[in-house]
């Protein structure tokens, strides 16, 4: 117990003990900068340092540029396709002017209106397939091909067949609708053993189709072209217009190529990330990859 009457001096000795404290705290955080009073503006000359220039990015500067170019693409997504910044090839635009105009039809609402009612994200396939349905959505699918050229489908077990009628064949669900819109599901994804199918989870994606004519959708049928070629381009869950493939020959802006490592990592980056805002994948019960 302190004496009442030494209480007002143990309380200013703690409280000049606290100041001290604070002081020497103040100096050890700018430890690395000398201190020393402000001049007035006025009489401030700038002159700053050369800056350091390295040849080599280490591996946090090499992760941190991939995280700014994706950050970068996703807000070039929000941009008008006819602005520089966006993610769109400018003499792409001009030399078809069709995907331009698609592209204003579906902002301005005249095309694929219902599209911006779709939402992807955290969904299963029976939840999306119910919320397109009720949009008035027309769906059909088709066995996945597994190549083109060889005729063959993708089997639900990860082997492919020349048969489309297998009782294992994966399917594609397509879901059109009148006013062009497109959505596709992949509910089983692309069952690829080896590994080299760069999409491999169940996904859906969302687009918007070139040539429609409403009268072609009638009752339970919507005889829309849903081939690649009748796609003008893909639609982020955002609801922004992509181009439907990583390649310039779609209308994506991709850099000048010198062929330095870094300039083929900045298109690996941009070509992944554009795709990857284009393809939503599927709530499911599986686990998650290593």
């Amino acid at each position: 117990m302190i004496p009442s009457s030494t209480k007002p001096f143990f309380v200013l000795f703690l409280l000049s003990l606290s100041l001290s404290s604070l002081d020497s705290n103040a100096q050890s955080t700018n430890a690395y900068t000398y201190q020393k009073d402000p001049s007035p503006s006025s009489s401030l000359e700038v002159n700053f340092q050369q800056p350091f220039c390295y040849k080599i990015n280490n591996k946090d500067e090499n992760s941190a540029q991939k995280y700014t170019k994706v950050i970068q693409l996703y807000k070039a997504t929000f941009k008008d396709p006819k602005d520089p910044k966006s993610v769109w090839d400018q003499n792409y635009l001009q030399k078809n002017p069709h995907i331009f105009e698609a592209i204003q039809d579906f902002k301005s609402g005249r095309r694929a209106k219902a599209l911006k009612q779709v939402d992807l994200e955290g969904k299963t396939a029976l939840e999306i397939h119910t919320d397109l349905l009720k949009l008035g959505f027309f769906w059909t699918k088709l066995p996945l091909r597994a190549s083109f050229k060889k005729q063959t489908y993708w089997l639900t077990g990860g082997k492919t067949t020349k048969d489309p009628h297998h009782k294992d064949v994966v399917y594609t669900h397509f879901y059109t609708h009148a006013d062009g819109s497109l959505v596709r599901i992949k509910a089983a994804g692309i069952p690829d053993l080896r590994g080299k199918h760069p999409r491999r989870a169940p996904h859906a994606t969302k687009a918007v189709l070139l040539n429609i004519d409403p009268n072609l959708c009638q009752k339970n049928n919507c005889h829309y072209d849903t081939t690649y070629q009748n796609e003008a381009f893909k639609v982020t869950n955002e609801n922004q217009p992509v181009p439907k493939a990583p390649s310039t020959k779609c209308g994506l802006k991709l850099p000048k190529n010198s062929g330095s490592s870094i300039d083929k990592q900045k298109t690996r980056v941009i070509k992944n990330a554009v795709m990857n805002l284009a393809h939503t994948n599927l709530k499911t019960g599986c686990p998650q990859p290593q």
